[in-house]
């Protein structure tokens, strides 16, 4: 059975095969194959391109570069190799159709944040693919900054518990409690919240 893992290169992240021997093993999740990142950070960053070299991806690539050096070291940045074979199933990982895509997933670093548990993983993402937030770099300042403090500022299995009941409206109140600017940036966006799983929810 051939599973997966994801191998850091210079030229960014990428799935590899591994040939499993166990019977019955189940896929692994987002959060599952990114646990080197996840263990290491509260917020996790992490960009597709576009696979066409755009002005979004160079604009997105720098400002956060920038992001990555003016945040703690709790936060990680990192970019999906685009020549990656495995692009679009890396890209599936969280539910997003088709690059550009900026991912914030909530680290293991956030108290209550967890893999497994009764009810499943205790943490999310947020996905962000609207090319012209990606390609202005104000913009991207805007949507990145909101959708990090409420990773940063959130209680991931709140979160997830939301997400899971799909309750929208529960979402939206819970992250106007944090920050009311971060929730009415994010409703402009129409962001993804998902759980490694696969559920997803948009809101906005």
């Amino acid at each position: 059975m051939t599973g997966w893992r994801v191998d850091a290169t210079e030229s960014g992240l990428r799935l590899a095969p591994v040939v499993r021997r166990a019977l019955g093993s189940e896929e692994l999740s987002s959060a599952e194959l990114l646990y080197t990142q996840l263990s290491s950070a509260k917020a996790f960053c992490l960009y597709f391109p576009s696979r066409f070299d755009l002005r979004v991806d160079d604009a997105a690539t720098q400002a956060l570069r920038v992001f990555g050096t003016r945040t703690s070291a709790d936060t990680l940045v990192d970019f999906w190799d685009p020549t990656d074979p495995e692009f679009s199933r890396a890209l599936a990982l969280f539910g997003v159709n088709a690059p550009p895509a900026l991912i914030l997933m909530a680290g293991l670093r956030l108290k209550g944040a967890t893999i497994t548990g009764p009810d499943g993983a205790q943490l999310y993402s947020i996905s962000i693919t609207d090319p012209a937030v990606l390609a202005d770099p104000e913009r991207l300042a805007h949507a990145t900054n909101a959708a990090y403090e409420v990773v940063v500022r959130g209680d991931p299995g709140q979160i997830a518990g939301f997400l899971r009941k799909r309750a929208a409206v529960a979402l939206l109140e819970e992250i106007g409690r944090l920050s009311k600017n971060a929730r009415d940036q994010l409703v402009l966006l129409k962001p993804k919240f998902g759980l490694p799983g696969g559920l997803s929810v948009e809101i906005g």
